[in-house]
């Protein structure tokens, strides 16, 4: 769980991408595969933190299957039905629950790469030919239609023939550092309008569940009276908390203290 955890926690960074949150689970996907392998490993873990010496199961009495009235008996016939208990403890929990969690990443992976997909051919412009990047902008500039220029595929092939070969540009984030870079937006309008749309897709609705928690600490009952234009104010605060911690206040109350002062100088 140390894994999930650690990937959590940067999946709801303000600052991630959409293309590195794709790479985050995909790696994790891999490494809950991985995990069947280790089952020998995981059960002497769950074994110290239980502190059992062995399986609550194995102390149970055996199963037996009741012979049917045209059957004979055989050797195997009392032991068919019951499993060894570690082979039973592998199939029924521990592969049941990597099953479980591989679903659920592929059912996140599936909303991601959808969204990639249309925007991820912009680090593989060079491997591309001009036909492939103009269809899949093509398909891009549909979709966003009302924000790009129908002139879109053809300034991504034309963006493709002005790239260096010597500079790596392996993440739409870097691209886009390119071009402000070189000071060309002017030149690629509806790309850097593409790319800043993929870098502004919000990973995760973390940080609008966290306003709505933020604003409920804020108009408490106690500050049942608050208006509507100071109650946005002081959330605003909350929100850009790390900013405001670094301001300097002296010369912000001076200020409140001009405007409030009612001596005059004459």
């Amino acid at each position: 769980m140390n894994r999930f955890n650690k990937t959590s926690k940067i999946l709801q960074t303000v600052d991630i991408d959409l293309q590195t949150a794709v790479e985050l689970l995909q790696g994790l996907k891999t490494f809950v595969g991985s995990l069947r392998e280790n089952v020998d490993d995981y059960e002497e873990r769950g074994k110290i933190l239980s502190k059992a010496t062995d399986y609550k199961q194995s102390k149970r009495r055996s199963r037996k299957r009741k012979l049917q009235f045209d059957e004979k008996k055989t050797v195997d016939i009392d032991t068919e039905t019951n499993l060894n208990v570690k082979t039973d403890m592998r199939v029924n929990t521990f592969n049941v629950i990597l099953d479980q969690l591989e679903q659920e990443l592929n059912h996140r992976l599936g909303a991601y790469r959808e969204i990639e997909e249309r925007f991820g051919f912009k680090n593989k412009l060079k491997n591309l030919s001009h036909e492939e990047v103009q269809h899949k902008a093509k398909h891009l500039q549909s979709i966003y239609n009302s924000d790009t220029e129908d002139d879109f595929p053809i300034e991504c092939s034309h963006f493709k023939t002005f790239l260096p070969d010597d500079i790596p540009l392996n993440s739409i984030a870097s691209t886009l550092q390119y071009i402000r870079e070189k000071v060309i937006i002017s030149t690629f309008p509806n790309i850097d309008v593409a790319l800043k749309i993929f870098l502004s897709i919000a990973v995760t609705n973390c940080s609008a569940e966290r306003s709505f928690s933020l604003l409920k600490r804020i108009k408490t009952a106690l500050r049942n009276l608050l208006g509507e234009e100071r109650l946005g104010a002081l959330a605003v605060l909350n929100f850009n908390n790390d900013l405001v911690t670094s301001l300097s206040f002296e010369n912000v109350i001076q200020d409140f203290a001009a405007l409030k002062s009612r001596k005059h100088n004459f």
